[in-house]
């Protein structure tokens, strides 16, 4: 016999012993010995084989053990009151079937428990005896069971121990009548606890799920019962409840000047297109607004386009604009793709900018990007990623060729992600986007590294403040206009707007890499 076997044989006599002579003290100290020689589930092991020595009687004695632990105030927090809780019942059972009765003294105890315990460790007990089931309960620990819950979550009841009744109900929420259910549901409902009474809606009827989103409906708190109605998968009953709660959302984005939340509230809601393009307009998004304006079919009064034009133009000189030698050109169509390839090899000085467009929908933490912009000193290619991103064979193998030649230096801002998330999206782009990447260059990552050395800062601090917009105003005279980045980058054909916006994103960082990092 191996010394492990040897020492998990004395362990199993040591709980006989202790049973035969009735020390809850010994057998207690025991298993705490066996959960320090072993773990949690080795300790379990142990104990049952010491019941098929020990006989009948041995899991009242385990019982017995645990209510002497309540008597002595135990919180029930360590791994041996666990494995008295859990694994009374299941050492001369298994299962539901052919465990031992609990008879008078073990509903008296579960009884105790159920009106003294933690609710956590009642649950413990209750499912360690197989008596969890509205068909295995004794009555008498059912109400006690209800006395204690009334207690915890009843009218007046303190929020101390809400989270704990949430979850016990969560497992028996046959206890309450739904009725009573529902008052539950309202009472406790509120910003702190929202996530545990949508935890115990999960397991509710419908007509409770029900309860639950109208209550916060009523109170205007749109957000949690549009969070509750998808959770409970319960959108169809509440078709209006999404819109409802952009409605809210948008009028306090606008409100606030958060063109971001806006905009992404609303995309994909038609019904919110107008209100978000004049909110723009109100709040000064000029270019924003009426980009958006046209791309949704908005019809906007004389006055308020004269005046949105006489915004973007007294705006424009403030920022960078399109050279003159810049052409621009949009790539949907294999021939385009082939004529991109060619002007791309042979870009001057061996250097092209690159850069990407995104769908923006609220809520979308993994946009697919939409438009793919690559630029040489002269010519700008918007590639469209809608209509070839996945159908293209020629676009996977032309942006491997360009992307992987060494010879070229390819120079994006903060593009690694970009990149990765496009071999992600496209898989005619992965060999193109993944691997070493040769002459793919960081402009944010150079502008870091100077500042470090230059002005003797910290890593963190040399990347603070460092955006394409301000490097395109430091080396090249002129911010870049970012107003059209939160636009619909779906929309075909490109509006003139978006095609600069989008093709300048690619060329500026070819520019200010040439201009002053190659010299």
């Amino acid at each position: 016999m191996s010394s492990v076997a040897a020492e998990e044989e004395k362990l199993v006599l040591s709980f006989v012993d202790a049973f035969r002579r009735g020390s809850k003290k010994e057998l207690l100290a025991t298993l705490k010995l066996a959960i320090a020689r072993g773990n949690f589930v080795k300790a379990r092991t142990t104990m049952s084989k010491a019941a098929a020595l020990a006989g009948e009687g041995y899991s009242h004695f385990i019982l017995q053990t645990a209510f002497g632990m309540l008597e002595s105030g135990s919180k029930f927090r360590d791994e041996a009151s666990n494995v008295l809780l859990e694994g009374g019942a299941m050492l001369e059972g298994g299962n539901s079937i052919g465990v031992p009765e609990l008879g008078e003294e073990g509903v008296a105890i579960v009884s105790e428990f159920a009106r003294r315990a933690p609710l956590k460790a009642t649950l413990k007990l209750l499912k360690g005896w197989f008596i969890s089931r509205p068909d295995t309960i004794p009555a008498r620990v059912a109400v006690e069971l209800r006395t204690t819950l009334a207690a915890e979550v009843g009218p007046g009841s303190p929020p101390v121990g809400w989270t704990a009744a949430t979850a016990f109900l969560a497992s028996v929420p046959w206890l309450l009548s739904e009725d009573e259910m529902a008052d539950v549901l309202k009472r406790i409902d509120n910003d702190k606890f929202g996530k545990e009474v949508e935890t115990l809606g999960m397991v509710l009827p419908p007509n409770l799920q029900d309860v639950l989103i109208q209550h916060r409906r009523s109170a205007q708190r749109l957000k949690l019962a549009t969070r509750a109605a998808t959770a409970f998968k319960a959108n169809d009953r509440w078709p209006n409840l999404e819109f409802e709660y952009r409605q809210q959302a948008l009028h306090g984005a606008l409100n606030h000047s958060n063109k971001q939340a806006a905009v992404g509230l609303t995309m994909g809601e038609p019904r919110l297109h107008d209100r978000c393009c004049r909110g723009l307009l109100a709040m000064g998004e000029a270019s924003l607004g009426m980009e958006l304006a046209d791309a949704w079919g908005i019809k906007l009064s004389q006055k308020e386009i004269l005046q949105a034009r006489v915004a973007i133009a007294a705006h424009a000189p403030k920022y960078f604009q399109q050279p003159q030698e810049l052409r621009l050109v949009v790539a949907d169509t294999e021939a385009s793709i082939e004529e991109m390839r060619q002007l791309l090899l042979q870009a001057p000085q061996h250097v092209i900018g690159f850069d990407a467009e995104w769908t923006s929908k609220r809520g979308d933490s993994n946009p697919e990007p939409a438009l793919f912009q690559i630029s040489t000193l002269e010519v700008a290619f918007m590639v469209d990623l809608l209509s070839l991103g996945h159908s293209s064979d020629s676009l996977g193998v032309a942006l491997e060729e360009i992307l992987q030649n060494p010879s070229l230096t390819k120079v994006g801002f903060d593009c690694f992600a970009d990149l990765g998330k496009l071999a992600k999206s496209f898989d005619k782009l992965k060999r193109a986007c993944t691997g070493k990447l040769p002459g793919v260059v960081d402009l944010q990552t150079l502008e870091a590294e100077r500042r470090m050395v230059e002005e003797r800062l910290t890593k963190n601090q040399a990347r603070e403040g460092v955006s394409l917009s301000s490097m395109t105003e430091k080396y090249l005279g002129l911010p870049l206009n970012k107003s059209l980045q939160l636009c619909d980058w779906t929309r075909r054909p490109l509006s003139p707007a978006q095609a600069l916006y989008a093709s300048l994103d690619a060329y500026v960082p070819a520019r200010i890499f040439v201009q002053r990092f190659m010299t």
